[in-house]
């Protein structure tokens, strides 16, 4: 055992170890984080491409506008926001999930993205009360990290994500959000589209080309949303203009920023905007329809007429309302998504937004004032169905007669315009999963009056299809 004076003599020596070990792990510490920061710092230099400085100057030029007061926007918050308070900060840069309970209204920022790719973090059961102490921004998939940096570089407080604010494991929680989508996107400050990004573990900003500022020269009195055929440089045909939820967060959201393959393209209620100035002078078919839908829903929804029983002088605005609702059948129809047991669901936040239309109870695709036009749909020839090598068994989504049973494209046959009926619809009956009205359907059934007319039917069996053809 050493002695007292072997020890004293060996002090110099234990001293310069522990000097050393404290040294090498303060400098370690150090280049974690000098690591971690050049990482996140890359991230944010990445992000601040995005032109702020014409964002802003269109979030101004828009605030004047009356858009913003025609769509009585309160910005009350949704259950969950993310608080990017602290995120501009050098060193201490936290955010957080917070709940909106007890908050004052304020604005918030939505993102609007595909979903896919692996994304290391969801708001789950398990994670949830750490989620609200902190979140590593480590953990942040590419798309995530941009969209906070450039929200935060616009000034707001709070974030909106799906992801991170709806409870992934929770099929009640999830119902519940799902259902308030039009609330969510509704009242949301602004929507930013992740528009070029095919998943969230790709940029918000892809390299871009650099464009002259160009505004729109053209009159957008009645139209309220912008055609995704308007995104210039192909970015009509990208993943996310196909997706199912995507086509509600659009047309439900005031304003919309659409970060595209090569340019920021910008709409709201009044205005266009996009950094080249290509915009194409013809109109597609699609484009046209969806002119039409702008206008017209804005109109159906936004409470421009009076709540009293339809008269002979605003009946062609209702046969307009059931024309909208027709053309967004159709363009949603078309929509992919990866769950075909949201496919109703998918759709709520329209149709609950359409509910200001004074149509009547919603029953699952169809309205009372419109059920007999509702009734006539048929499944589009490109759908693809009667290519089917085998029989075509699908998840139950909705009552048969409803154009959201199939699950595939669909047209309608009148759109509101010129059509007579005999039809009386005596009752109509809806059963969803839980009490909630935008909750997945289980099962419905409906009882109607009308002539009814005698025809021979001949059934012809040919391999896997039974074709019925009138004798």
């Amino acid at each position: 055992m050493p002695t007292l004076w072997e020890w004293i003599k060996a002090l110099p020596v234990l001293l310069v170890c522990v000097i050393f070990a404290v040294g090498s792990a303060i400098e370690q510490k150090d280049w974690l984080w000098r690591h971690d920061s050049d990482r996140l710092r890359k991230r944010r230099q990445i992000a601040s491409q995005a032109p702020i400085d014409t964002i802003q100057g269109w979030i101004k030029d828009c605030d004047s506008h009356s858009c913003l007061k025609q769509k009585v926007l309160k910005f009350h918050l949704p259950t969950r926001v993310i608080d990017i308070t602290d995120f501009k900060k050098k060193r201490a840069r936290r955010i957080f999930l917070k709940s909106s309970q007890g908050l004052v209204t304020e604005r918030y920022i939505c993102l609007s993205y595909c979903w896919g790719g692996h994304v290391p973090l969801l708001l789950l059961k398990e994670n949830k009360s750490q989620m609200e102490d902190s979140i590593a921004l480590e953990s942040l998939p590419i798309l995530f990290h941009d969209f906070i940096t450039v929200a935060a570089a616009l000034g707001a407080r709070y974030v909106w994500i799906d992801a991170l604010c709806i409870i992934q494991d929770d099929p009640e929680d999830w119902e519940k959000e799902a259902a308030s989508m039009n609330l969510v996107y509704g009242n949301s400050y602004l929507t930013i589209a992740a528009t070029a990004a095919p998943d969230p573990t790709y940029s918000l900003l892809p390299e871009r080309l650099s464009h002259g500022v160009f505004v729109v020269g053209i009159s957008l009195a009645r139209s309220a949303f912008l055609d995704p055929g308007f995104l210039h440089h192909g970015d009509k045909d990208s993943k996310w203009s196909t997706r199912g939820w995507t086509f509600q967060e659009y047309l439900l959201s005031a304003r919309v920023l659409h970060f595209g393959e090569s340019e920021l393209v910008w709409h709201c209620n009044e205005d266009q905007r996009c950094e080249c100035g290509n915009v194409k002078a013809t109109q597609s078919l699609r484009e046209a329809q969806m002119a039409q839908l702008r206008g017209v829903f804005k109109l159906a929804v936004r409470k421009f007429l009076p709540k009293k029983n339809w008269t002979a002088q605003n009946r062609d605005r209702q046969a307009e309302k059931i024309a909208a609702w027709h053309i967004c059948a159709e363009l949603y129809s078309e929509r992919a998504l990866s769950n075909r047991a949201e496919h109703v669901i998918a759709i709520s936040g329209i149709a609950e937004a359409f509910t200001e239309a004074q149509l009547g109870p919603y029953y699952a695709g169809s309205w009372e004032a419109s059920f007999s036009e509702d009734l006539c749909w048929q499944p589009r020839r490109d759908s693809g169905i009667q290519k089917a090598p085998a029989p075509w068994k699908p998840d139950y989504l909705a009552p048969s007669w409803s154009w959201l049973a199939t699950g595939r494209p669909v047209t309608f046959h009148h759109k509101g315009h010129g059509f007579k009926t005999q039809i009386v619809v005596e009752t109509c009956q809806i059963m969803t999963e839980s009490s909630r009205q935008w909750a997945k359907v289980i099962g419905g059934y409906a009882k109607i009056n009308a002539l009814g007319v005698r025809i021979p039917l001949l059934w012809i069996r040919k391999g896997n299809y039974i074709y019925i053809q009138s004798t």
